[in-house]
């Protein structure tokens, strides 16, 4: 959806309305509607060229809009300068000063707002030990992991108690290992201090692990707007369906609607009823062109074949070892197909795999 926007019964942090962004002739955000919760953790996802780090940027007050205003609890902060909008920010590439310890990187916006040395000493080693670097304290960045680098960055940007912290894509120079120990930090930090978190990012598991709310993005638009679950469950989109998970995708028909249950046809005949997602009731209609997405984690082998499968079988293509799981990719007369199982199998050889209908989703094709 071009003009999406969330609502979760709570005082906004932030309210978007009508928002564009121009560069010249190029419109890079278009006429966005967004609502963002008091206390939530948001993400904005997408790929690059999507507008999140623009939307963000804007948000922060480094980005001027070209139409359409932007409110922080409340307050209309679309002409306000950076500084007077009461936001924390944490960028991509920390920015820590290199001749400042960690205690003096933190200290640096309250000597800015002019707090006495004493209180600036006593607020910089508080926020320290909330991100669990006090033993730090004395220490040069140079001195420092990357990932206790990006903690110090975090405790300069909440020491002076902003209304809300913004992170441009904070954990993407991080290793896979440090990226998860990151992730269940600041969501813990986040549940403990109780402020907004809007979190900018381009990947997908790192969304669906830390958010209350994920906003999808797409060439300047919102795609959809919800909780992980919501956008898992029910994508509205082959855009949002492909770009949380990796979906087997195959051309299907609806042969009749009940409320939200559609019966779909595939090609080989096979009929089954599955839910339809809530954001495209309106747009699946009876006799159109539909899409049936197969997540390959939901598929499974010794099944009973009724109306309640969709079952597909072929020659395995490739196989390979994920951990904690085999991915099987093999042809039908659908396409390739993959599908996520306990076992091995080896070039050739027959697989039999099913998808219960409960766990199918259906999307129109346009």
């Amino acid at each position: 959806m071009s003009n999406a926007s969330k609502d979760c019964g709570s005082p906004p942090a932030i309210q978007i309305s009508r928002l564009k962004k121009c560069y010249g002739a190029v419109e890079v955000l278009r006429g966005l509607d967004l609502v963002i919760p008091e206390g939530s953790y948001t993400t904005f996802l997408g790929p690059s060229g999507s507008g999140k780090t623009t939307l963000l940027r804007i948000i922060a007050g480094f980005a001027s809009v070209s139409e359409g205003t932007v409110s922080i609890s409340g307050v209309d902060v679309t002409d306000r300068a950076a500084r007077a909008r009461d936001v924390g920010m944490v960028f991509q590439n920390y920015a820590l000063f290199p001749h400042l310890t960690a205690r003096e990187n933190v200290e640096y916006p309250l000597k800015v707002r002019r707090l006495p040395r004493e209180e600036r000493r006593r607020r910089a080693l508080e926020y320290l030990e909330r991100v669990h670097l006090s033993e730090w304290a004395d220490r040069y960045p140079r001195e420092l992991s990357g990932g206790q680098q990006q903690r110090v960055a975090l405790a300069r940007s909440l020491v002076y108690r902003p209304k809300l912290l913004l992170l441009d894509e904070p954990l993407s120079a991080l290793d896979k290992h440090l990226r998860g120990q990151m992730q269940d930090f600041l969501k813990e930090l986040q549940r403990d201090l109780g402020i907004t978190f809007v979190h900018v990012t381009h990947d997908q598991s790192e969304a669906l692990a830390l958010s209350s709310l994920v906003v999808i993005m797409r060439d300047g638009r919102l795609e959809q707007v919800g909780s992980p679950e919501q956008i898992y469950l029910e994508p509205n989109s082959r855009f949002v369906a492909g770009f949380i998970g990796n979906s087997n995708i195959v051309c299907c028909s609806v042969t009749a609607r009940n409320g939200r249950l559609a019966t779909v046809k595939l090609g080989d005949g096979t009929e089954v009823g599955v839910p339809i997602p809530a954001g495209v009731t309106e747009r699946l209609g009876v006799g159109e062109k539909s899409l049936l997405l197969l997540r390959p984690e939901k598929a499974e082998t010794g099944y009973r074949i009724d109306t309640s499968v969709v079952a597909m079988s072929g020659p395995v293509l490739s196989t390979t070892f994920m951990g904690t799981h085999y991915q099987v990719v093999f042809s039908t007369r659908h396409g390739e197909i993959t599908a996520h199982l306990n076992n091995d199998y080896a070039p050739g050889q027959s697989v039999d795999v099913a998808w219960r209908a409960g766990n199918l989703i259906v999307l129109p094709a346009g």
